[in-house]
């Protein structure tokens, strides 16, 4: 049996049998390689449980350029002020190095 429970402080995000989920408005299909499992309430994407937690490789996500080519002031501010602080970038490398914006 499978047992749903709403998360306390997260809208629209799930415990699945202990996983930590949010509903897959598209089923069937993955977008992060992660695990899909089906209910009688619809399908959900565990949140790469086996990698001990969420990943976020780029911040932001799979953005096309074009949405900072025209706020290169923000991006070069979110740029400077995450230099500031983490000046070794150890802290989500890659991070605002979208397409040499």
């Amino acid at each position: 049996m499978i047992k749903i429970k709403s998360h306390q402080n997260f809208e629209n995000v799930f415990w699945v049998n202990g996983k930590l989920c949010t509903k897959n408005l598209v089923p069937g299909e993955q977008v992060y390689d992660e695990r899909l499992i089906k209910t009688g309430q619809g399908e959900f994407r565990e949140w790469f449980g086996e990698k001990g937690g969420t990943f976020q490789y780029r911040l932001p996500p799979l953005v096309p350029d074009y949405v900072w080519n025209n706020q290169s002031g923000a991006f070069n501010l979110l740029r400077s002020i995450k230099a500031a602080l983490d000046p070794n970038n150890i802290l989500s490398p890659g991070t605002f190095e979208l397409g040499g914006v």
